[in-house]
């Protein structure tokens, strides 16, 4: 019972996992981060995953960059149940109590179903949605395990969702002192290799619903009514007035827009203000490289399979 959404960051997963929430059987919350590391996938290596992660260590598929600032990023950042208060994993004993019910990655999402439904949140049918752009990670071993698993990838014009995260990190303490040239590159990087990530998950055998931000925006609703037609939902059914939520978003730090507010298209050209010349002329040419995933291919080459 879970709906992956996988994106390159910045392509409005919050705002798309609002809006399911408000129909049944979906319910969201924080990002957790169920899917952005192939090995929760296999059970052999879940509960070292797990454990790893209560004793406060790192799970990286990528090593971490190192910026020009002496601060090192995880360009395809894999940290496993993140935001984890949200879910009833605040305290020793409870994490304790997951370990001795999880095995594989179902119970894994059994159990954050299950917490659900004892917050009056969610009904024993309910689907977890994972809206982290990092489940672009996990998407290809999720829809090998089970076929039948709904998985979305959102993309957003590259050039909007740089500029995007771009933004944001112009405001954290970890990008202070780097220049606008770095901010884009690693940034343009990063969009390109989760993009990549979620675009071969895609199969005849097992197919992800690609869908775009700014058809999101521009044609909400009927946007919705043929997604719900894609994940089996009834697209006539009515929204509940807010969606089912185990705790609220927070509108980050750079953020235009707060993903509960009302839908706008203000941000659909937004990387005019962002992106120099220089940047949009040389973003085709950038070659994408990540030998841990096996990516090596010119952003262009990405953009033309992306249809951008």
């Amino acid at each position: 019972p879970i709906l992956l959404i996988g994106s390159g960051g910045s392509s409005g997963s919050h705002l798309l996992a609002n809006m399911l929430a408000c129909y049944q059987p979906f319910f969201s919350g924080p990002e957790l981060n169920l899917a952005s590391h192939p090995g929760l996938l296999n059970p052999a290596q879940t509960r070292s995953l797990l454990l790893t992660r209560f004793e406060r260590g790192d799970n990286f598929v990528v090593p971490p960059t190192m910026l020009s600032n002496g601060s090192s990023f995880p360009l395809v950042w894999s940290l496993i149940l993140t935001s984890m208060d949200a879910y009833g994993l605040k305290s020793p004993e409870q994490r304790l109590a997951l370990l001795e019910q999880v095995h594989d990655w179902a119970d894994l999402v059994q159990y954050v179903t299950f917490y659900a439904q004892t917050m009056g949140i969610a009904d024993q049918n309910g689907v977890y949605i994972e809206h982290s752009p990092a489940a672009a990670l996990g998407m290809s071993a999720a829809l090998r395990a089970y076929p039948d698993l709904k998985a979305i990838h959102l993309t957003r014009d590259p050039r909007d969702a740089i500029a995007s995260m771009m933004g944001r990190r112009r405001l954290a303490k970890a990008f202070k002192g780097i220049t606008d040239q770095e901010n884009f590159e690693f940034t343009a990087r990063q969009w390109a290799i989760l993009n990549a990530c979620a675009l071969r998950a895609s199969t005849d055998a097992a197919p992800t619903i690609r869908l775009s931000y700014e058809t999101l925006v521009t044609e909400p609703d009927k946007t919705m009514k043929t997604l719900l037609e894609k994940l089996d939902i009834d697209p006539d059914s009515s929204p509940a007035a807010s969606p089912r939520l185990l705790y609220a978003f927070d509108q980050s730090d750079g953020w235009r827009h707060d993903p509960a507010g009302p839908i706008s298209t203000e941000s659909i050209g937004r990387y005019k203000d962002v992106l120099s010349t220089e940047m949009l002329a040389g973003m085709r040419s950038l070659q994408i490289t990540c030998p841990e995933l096996e990516i090596d291919l010119p952003m262009g080459e990405l953009l033309d399979d992306l249809g951008y």
